[in-house]
């Protein structure tokens, strides 16, 4: 668990979660050993997703004066947890996303979707 340690050393300073290598089992066996993870009862992607989501609008109101997605195209480089959950996010605003991953799969399901 020397990750675990790790966290315990930065004491708060960095906190983890489901990501690109951790999935909920991960998060769980970590949860034993630091307090310093989330994830184990929400699903953390989804809240970064809307973080990342609320950081385009403010750069669209900062560079163009609104914060109004409509109208506007994004790319999404990977389409795993947190860039499906962006995915759903935008297209709810705009149908105008184009997408890709190294893995085929996962593709093929935001498309799908």
């Amino acid at each position: 668990m020397a990750y675990a340690r790790k966290l315990n050393d930065l004491a708060g300073k960095f906190i983890t979660g489901t990501d690109v290598g951790l999935e909920d089992s991960d998060v769980k066996l970590i949860r034993k050993y630091t307090p310093y993870v989330i994830g184990a009862k929400v699903k953390p992607a989804f809240y970064t997703a809307v973080g990342v989501y609320y950081g385009i609008q403010e750069a669209l109101r900062h560079l163009f004066g609104s914060k109004d997605i409509e109208g506007y195209s994004f790319a999404l480089q990977g389409v795993g947890k947190t860039g499906l959950s962006l995915l759903k996010l935008l297209y709810q605003a705009t149908g105008k996303i184009f997408i890709a991953d190294v893995d085929k799969e996962k593709t093929k399901k935001a498309k799908r979707r």
